[in-house]
């Protein structure tokens, strides 16, 4: 003869508990998602600057390598010759893709470069002075963090002294 047993308490997840479970999980995974797209942001970004860095380097170096010694008023190196900028940021002769080469208005990112000079004069006596420029180079782009500032800016100095 067989006996058959039938638990009336039963053991097992309630449909409650299971969702409470899935409920945490979206939460860790979002929450994952999340930091992984800032930490790619982020990334992107920290790429931009540097790219954005060694533009600027190049257009210092060609400055160096001119021997200008004049005023220079939003021009840029494009190549070895100095050209002058014809207008904001995605409209004019220094724009400068990521490889440091002129870019198309509709390459992203594109950099903004513009190079301006003050003079320096240096009074040795009342009789004896000298004069050097100092350079402000500044590039421009638009930031893919997206800020409340849309436009990022790194600015660089040079002195022919």
């Amino acid at each position: 003869m067989l006996k058959y047993h039938t638990k009336l308490h039963q053991k097992g997840d309630t449909i409650i508990e299971v969702l409470i479970a899935l409920t945490i999980i979206s939460f860790i995974l979002v929450g994952a998602y999340v930091t992984i797209n800032r930490n790619i942001l982020l990334l992107e970004d920290t790429q931009e600057h540097s790219e954005a860095t060694y533009i600027l380097s190049s257009q210092i170096e060609s400055l160096r390598e001119s021997g200008i010694n004049r005023p220079v008023n939003d021009q840029c190196f494009n190549g070895i010759n100095l050209v002058n900028n014809t207008g904001p940021v995605g409209t004019n002769n220094c724009i400068f893709n990521s490889s440091g080469t002129v870019a198309s208005t509709n390459q992203q990112p594109n950099y903004s470069v513009t190079i301006n000079s003050v003079q320096n004069i240096v009074h040795l006596s009342p009789s004896n002075s000298y004069s050097y420029y100092t350079y402000q180079l500044s590039i421009k782009w638009y930031s893919l963090l997206g800020t409340s500032n849309p436009i990022d800016q790194i600015i660089m100095y040079y002195s022919n002294q």
